[in-house]
Formats: C-alpha cells, structure tokens, sequence
C-alpha cells in the first residue's frame, strides 16, 4: 500500500488568482475559484466562461511494477507510452477550470481490471483472477476469494449474488454471505456441465463463428466485457467482443436467447430502471442500441442511436435522477447526453455532447446527480447536471494522479457537498480520491446514499 498524496503547491503565475488554503490533520486541500464550465447548446461542447484556473503540482509515490492481462505492460520501463503526449503527472502544468478541490487519499497496488460498489462494500475484480472485497472510504481488506489465474474481465453485485467475467470466457457466479460473515462461495459456472450436454448433441444449437469452424449457442467465443442482472426477472445479460449478448435464466442457470446485436465488438450492456425494462448495448461500430421485452425471456430491437463517430465504450442510466436520460462514453473523447423525447416513445433526442477528455472515454459512474468518467488520457472528470431537468453541466473536478488508461470508476455520495472517487488504472493501481464542492441551489445528492 502506497502513501497518500499529501502535498499540494500553487504554481507561481503571472496573473492573480483567487484561493484559499484549507488544513486537515491527514493533509492540506488547495480550493480554486472560478466558473464552472457549460454546454455549448449546439453541442460543441464545453467552454469555459473565466479566466483558467492554475496548475497544480503534487508528490507522489510511483506505482509498483505490474502487467495487464491483456498485454498491456505496467513496468517502469513501458510506462512512458502511458504518459505520452501528455504531461506527467507529477508535474502538472495544465490549465484546470474546476471549482471544487480533490485529494487522492490513498494508492493500492493490485492490478484491478473492474470495480463494483455495493453500499459500503467496493469490489474489486483482479488480474489474478481474485475478487478482493473493500470496506469503504479507507478500504480495509475484508475478504478475498476466486479461482485464482483466470484473470477477471467484468464484475457486477447485487444484494445476495456475484457475477465475475473471467478469460476463459465463462461467468462464475458466487454467494455474498450473511451480515456477520466473510465467506464467500462459488455457486455455479455458467454455461453449466447440463445446459452443455443439452445442446450437445442437437445440430441446430451450432452457430458459425468463423470459417470451417462452429460454437455451441450458449457460449461466448470472445471477451466478456459487461454484466448486467435484473434482480426483478432474475435475469442475466452478458456482453461480448463476440458481437452478441447473451440472456441467462437465473432460476434454472440456462441460457434462454443469444442476439447478435452489432457488427462490431459489444463494449457495454446496461438496464433502464423504467417500467418497459430496456436493455442498452453500445458497440465499437459506433452505435447504442435499445432493445425492449418481447417477451419475459426474449428481446427485440426498439431503436438505434446514432450520435458518436467512434467506437461507443461506456453507458451509465441514472436510476432516481432522470430515468429517461442515458450517457455513452466513446472514442472520440465525448461523453454524449441521451434524453427520452416521450415516456410514451421509444424516442431520443441528443440533448448535449460533454467534451474534455482528450483521449477516449472508457468508463461512467454515477452518484446522486453526479457523473464521473474515465478515460485513456488518465484523467478522471466529476460532472454535476444543473437543475432537475436542465441540459447544463459542470465539471467540478479532474482527477490527475493515474499514469494509465482509467479503466474503471465507481463513485459515492460522502456529504451534500463532497463525494468519493474510486477508480482503477492499466498502470496497476486502484486510488480513492476525495472531492468537494460547493452545494448547488439544486443539490438532492445525499438521499441516493
């Protein structure tokens, strides 16, 4: 475990500049004042209204040596593709128009490939093929379990279950234990042993997946790279590189219907929180796709949605906050702002295109009404949405820290002015950051605790 990111100094500049120094007994907060950032409203993205903030420098302890799974080399030595073209890290010189004040308050070295939060519990799938599990903000390890080696690509939690993605292209499902137990317990692998032999020997449960070469149905062939479980219908979906998505029966562990939704590798698979149970696919063809029930067990495509000129690599819904509104991450740095024309409808409008990543977006989260993204520039923005129903959006913080891709986020309302951060990085690392801001005329984030 690394130490925390203690010491923050204010660059000298030849302007004036407004701040105000707060101290802690753990380390001191630099606060910057100055306006927040707006959307452009023909969706040219965000300008800022004042003068640009200051650069910040900070200290730090470097990341210890590692290797992603995938090939992508954590060393000393391959970290400079990390930091190129982009300044260090450690030495900060670039213009940030925030208004809120941040502190990465600790560093571990595990080698996370996805995280999920469930109340105070973060979890944290690993390399290694472990599932390690966090108590939160200060992440004491509270347990640690999996199959070990089979490196985990996607994790999702719910209230009794966890569904960990794992390289050989199979879902492991395990047991949470009860409140005052730490055991966890691998209950079943899917596909299972039976539903295997059922379609075994049944010529028309093959599909052709490449040349003079066939796959049972029921199987990915590629990555696995999102869960989603719908605890209502116990119900759940696996998105793959293999261009499907797959629906699993979790009464009975069968698998009940494979789409191919794309024409490309299917990034992200999430579910609307709204009465007609939509499912959400987005795609490194560039599309998001909206699929509705048509039956309990099958789905059918509603609408495609058209608005990144890139591979789209994240989708976040806000449950509480504006159920209609769905925002997809991609890879040409933007993060574009869906709404729902009519709750009758099965209709989109683009409402606003979030521009400031400077390489692709990879990862949303959300908390209350805020957003946060990750991206391959290593840089981690917070997002407020302004108003209940408005289409302005502030960016309150970006989070500098990381020397690889952010892979990984997940956030949690702290207080009606602060929140916490947890991201994971292809550099290795999984940090906790401490954000505060000021509390808008709007602010309701705290009830989503």
């Amino acid at each position: 475990m690394q130490s925390p990111l203690t010491n923050f100094v204010l660059r000298p500049r030849s302007t004036p500049h407004r701040h105000r120094r707060t101290s802690s007994s753990a380390s001191s907060l630099l606060v910057l004042d100055s306006s927040p950032l707006h959307v452009d409203n023909s969706l040219g993205g965000l300008s800022p209204v004042s003068a640009q903030a200051g650069a910040l420098r900070h200290e730090a302890h470097p990341p210890s040596s590692g290797s992603d799974d995938d090939g992508i080399p954590c060393s000393a030595e391959h970290r400079a593709s990390f930091e190129s073209p982009f300044p260090s890290p450690f030495s900060l010189n670039v213009p940030l128009a925030t208004e809120a004040a941040y502190l990465c308050t600790l560093t571990l070295s595990n080698n996370a490939c996805s995280l999920s939060l469930c109340g105070d519990l973060l979890y944290t799938g690993l390399g290694t093929g472990d599932i390690v599990v966090f108590k939160t903000p200060r992440l004491p390890e509270c347990a640690r379990f999996g199959i070990g080696s089979l490196p985990i690509r996607a994790i999702s939690v719910t209230d009794d279950m966890i569904f960990s993605a794992h390289k050989d292209h199979k879902i492991r499902i395990w047991q949470r234990p009860s409140a005052d137990g730490t055991h966890y317990h691998l209950v079943r692998t899917l596909p299972t042993t039976t539903d295997y032999l059922r379609n075994l020997l049944l010529s028309n449960r093959y599909i052709q997946i490449r040349r003079h070469h066939k796959q049972l149905w029921i199987r990915h062939v590629d990555t696995i790279t999102a869960i989603a479980v719908d605890s209502t219908s116990l119900l759940l979906y696996t998105a793959s590189w293999d261009r499907t998505f797959k629906i699993w029966n979790l009464r009975n562990l069968r698998c009940v219907q494979s789409v191919r939704a794309h024409d490309d590798a299917i990034n992200a698979i999430i579910l609307s929180s709204q009465p007609e149970g939509l499912i959400y696919t987005a795609s490194s063809d560039g599309t998001i796709k909206v699929w509705k029930k048509l039956t309990a067990q099958k789905v059918v495509l509603a609408t495609t949605l058209t608005g990144h000129n890139a591979s789209v690599n994240a989708l976040l819904t806000m449950s509480k906050f504006n159920p209609g509104v769905l925002y997809s991450g991609g890879s040409d740095c933007c993060i574009n702002v869906w709404e729902r024309v009519s709750s009758n409808k099965l209709v989109w409008k683009l409402a606003a295109s979030l521009k400031g990543h400077r390489q692709p977006v990879l990862c949303l989260a959300s908390a209350g009404r805020l957003v946060c993204s990750g991206g391959a520039d290593r840089m981690i923005r917070v997002w407020r949405r302004e108003g209940v129903a408005g289409s302005s959006f502030t960016c309150l913080a970006i989070l500098q820290g990381h020397r690889g891709p952010v892979k990984s986020v997940a956030m949690a309302i702290s207080s009606l002015r602060s929140c916490y951060v947890y991201s994971a990085s292809l550099d290795g690392t999984t940090k906790v950051w401490s954000v505060l801001y000021d509390r808008d005329d709007h602010e309701d984030d705290l009830s989503s605790r």
